[in-house]
């Protein structure tokens, strides 16, 4: 069925990447390639109501797009393919945060933070998702996100991690990607050397959590 990329659960905000998972869903393996993204690839078109959404990726198994900025409630997701089309009705919150379970953590530098790098306190690290919903100015899907100045969101946001709510330094759209959202916030410097677990509260939706090695 529809899922959100990041988290594969059935939760979906304004602009957020989304999946669909199924069978006989495109004859090959296909990447959009270039910016604005498409909006039918590998014939294969996937459309909420009647408004076709941009696609990042496409294969028999798994299709990758993006929804827009501007619907919430209630809409039919609709994907047609050469071997026929497939509804599913959804529910599009106002957010529905949602982190990558690999690769959600980074260092200023654009390393990941892992085991082997890990963050240290006090540092300032960005983490990176999708589904905080409405941002600021005029950001459309499928189109590379704004950077002077950058689309902020609308929801509150903050960073929970070991106990503590952080309030992000940066809350928005990645500048130059699409779909992805990023947070920069400041680790307390008085954070225990370990594994934390990290999750993201933007208005009234919690994400799934992912581990901070510090």
């Amino acid at each position: 069925g529809v899922v959100n990329a990041a988290s594969f659960t059935p939760s979906f905000a304004p602009g957020s990447l989304i999946s669909l998972f199924g069978r006989n869903l495109a004859p090959e393996d296909l990447q959009a390639s270039a910016l604005p993204l498409p909006k039918d690839l590998g014939g294969v078109t996937v459309r909420i109501n009647t408004q076709r959404l941009p696609l990042l990726f496409v294969s028999p198994y798994q299709v990758n797009a993006q929804l827009t900025y501007d619907t919430v409630g209630e809409h039919q997701v609709q994907i047609t393919t050469a071997n026929g089309v497939f509804e599913q009705t959804v529910r599009i919150a106002e957010t529905a945060a949602a982190l990558f379970p690999a690769a959600s953590l980074v260092h200023a530098s654009g390393a990941l933070i892992t085991a082997e790098a890990p963050a240290e306190p006090d540092e300032t690290i960005l983490i990176y998702l999708t589904g905080l919903g409405r941002v600021t100015g005029d950001a459309q899907a499928g189109v590379a996100s704004p950077s002077s100045p950058p689309a902020a969101v609308r929801a509150p946001v903050e960073v929970q991690i070991a106990g503590q709510a952080l309030r992000p330094a940066f809350a928005g759209l990645a500048p130059g990607f699409v779909g992805l959202y990023q947070l920069n916030v400041r680790l307390p410097a008085g954070l225990a050397r370990a594994n934390h677990p990290v999750r993201v509260v933007a208005g009234n939706a919690i994400s799934n959590a992912v581990t901070l090695a510090v």
